[in-house]
């Protein structure tokens, strides 16, 4: 009995570290590749805004911390820097600063969602023609999946 006792748990919890450890492989794998530093900085080169991530924000923990500059220009958003890994990433234009999740919350409503973010080592997402970056004040990366903020950063 007790060797089924002792089999059973050891078996569970090898499943439960290689579920874990599947979760955080498996957006790397997935991912798209990033473009390449000269684009990302020829880009970044035509910005009306420019701001960085902070490591320190106060709503990022240890796991979850982008560092890096984006830029916004006139069409694209181009962010030249590192996120972690994850699953469901998603961009949001915000209209007031943001620096946790609970800020967060309470202004999804009225900021704006652009689109997927797939590429972890910087990437370049279009700005739909009906969104006015101006109309908004800062940046947001939110984890759709698991309803977990990321980053943030202010360009005005």
């Amino acid at each position: 009995m007790d060797k089924i006792v002792l089999f059973t748990v050891t078996h569970i919890f090898v499943f439960l570290i290689g579920f874990s450890i599947g979760i955080h492989l498996f957006p790397i794998l997935t991912a798209t590749q990033s473009p390449n530093t000269h684009l990302l900085q020829q880009a970044a080169s035509k910005a009306r805004y420019q701001a960085r991530f902070d490591r320190s924000i106060l709503g990022s923990d240890i796991l979850h911390r982008g560092k890096g500059q984006f830029s916004i220009t006139h069409d694209s958003i181009v962010m030249i820097g590192k996120l972690p890994p994850g699953g469901d990433y998603r961009l949001y234009l915000v209209p007031s600063p943001v620096t946790n999740k609970k800020e967060f919350l309470a202004i999804k409503q009225q900021s704006a969602q652009l689109q997927a973010i797939d590429s972890f080592n910087g990437f370049i997402i279009e700005i739909p023609n009906n969104i006015n970056v101006d109309d908004y004040t800062g940046i947001v990366i939110w984890c759709e999946q698991f309803n977990q903020f990321i980053t943030a950063a202010q360009y005005r």
